[in-house]
């Protein structure tokens, strides 16, 4: 995408969460679906899968650093803009 909206910290992070999210469940939907090739059996796939899920949250555990509390808070976060919808709208559709 060609435009850019500030946002805060916190929305910034829940987008790349996300979007990592939709990767990461595509990829359990591929190793269930490759262990259900190798094996000839589906129910492979629900057993390896979860392995793979607590392994994340192993690494997960290891190597995300908790932020510091209230670091964000100095941020120039102003609130809610007061712009109006069709504002707003025309904003996006610039780029």
């Amino acid at each position: 995408m060609g435009w850019k909206v500030q946002c805060s910290p916190g929305t910034r992070l829940f987008e790349r969460v996300s979007n990592k999210c939709c990767v990461v469940s595509g990829l359990g939907y591929i190793v269930g679906a490759q262990m259900a090739d190798l094996t000839g059996q589906w129910q492979w796939g629900l057993r390896v899968t979860p392995l793979l899920g607590i392994l994340a949250v192993a690494l997960m555990m290891v190597f995300l650093k908790e932020p510091v509390r209230g670091a964000s808070e100095g941020l120039s976060n102003d609130g809610p803009s007061r712009a109006s919808w069709l504002e707003d709208v025309g904003l996006l559709l610039k780029k």
